[in-house]
């Protein structure tokens, strides 16, 4: 590893704490409603997120991207509602 550099797991490293797209690999999404086999999952690249490197410059910049898309991904799944008895 280069001098500077910080390993993190899952991902390659970052540099002078700037992040790059570039550094991080498929990022997978999660639903689980609790129950045996009903779970969801879908990997994508930041790419298909369209997420780019000059979208965010740090960690929690492209986490709060991260969380934005999986709102909006995680919407499509869930159907559900209330009713009056």
């Amino acid at each position: 590893m280069k001098k500077g550099t910080k390993a993190l797991s899952n991902f390659t490293h970052l540099e002078c704490g700037k992040v790059y797209a570039a550094d991080f690999g498929d990022v997978t999404f999660t639903l689980n409603i609790g129950y045996r086999g009903a779970g969801h999952e879908e990997t994508f690249s930041l790419e298909q997120l369209g997420i780019e490197s000059s979208d965010f410059s740090t960690r929690k910049e492209l986490n709060n991207l991260l969380e934005k898309e999986w709102k909006d991904w995680v919407n499509n799944f869930i159907d559900g509602g209330f009713t009056f008895n």
